[in-house]
């Protein structure tokens, strides 16, 4: 999908793993799987005029709107603390690319603080750590 896809491309260190949906882990995850952040979302949602609630008279969508979440995942604070600038700093406060589009620029905010993930035990029986931060993505098209 475009939305993701531009967020991906915002993301230009190549030592930072990125996937779009559901990460490609080893079965059990192992330390090697981490850093990550994963991109998921909703679907856009079409609208004309200033926004869905306020369509203009013919209702001829031009715009849409999307929530995008980012989940960073580590095994250590240390190497959070290594991810989190290496995307953060790529994403917020810029303005994303998609051809026939202008974008907004993006605002990230935090949706979740940093915590354990006590659902996905890796191979040395200790937890991965994760967090969450969500953005809108909102573009008009040319």
């Amino acid at each position: 999908m475009i939305h993701f896809d531009a967020i991906r491309d915002m993301i230009t260190d190549e030592a930072v793993k990125v996937y779009i949906g559901k990460a490609r882990l080893s079965n059990p995850p192992t330390t090697n799987d981490f850093p990550y952040v994963a991109i998921r979302g909703s679907l856009p949602t079409h609208y004309s005029g200033t926004g869905p609630d306020e369509p203009t008279l013919a209702d001829l969508p031009s715009s849409w709107r999307a929530t995008i979440r980012l989940t960073y995942a580590a095994v250590s604070p240390n190497q959070m603390q290594w991810l989190l600038p290496r995307v953060r700093d790529a994403i917020d406060r810029k303005v994303p690319v998609i051809e026939g589009f202008t974008c907004e620029r993006i605002r990230l905010s935090s949706l979740q603080p940093i915590d354990d993930d006590e659902s996905m035990p890796l191979s040395n029986g200790r937890y991965p750590i994760y967090g969450i931060d969500e953005l809108t993505l909102i573009a008009q098209r040319n």
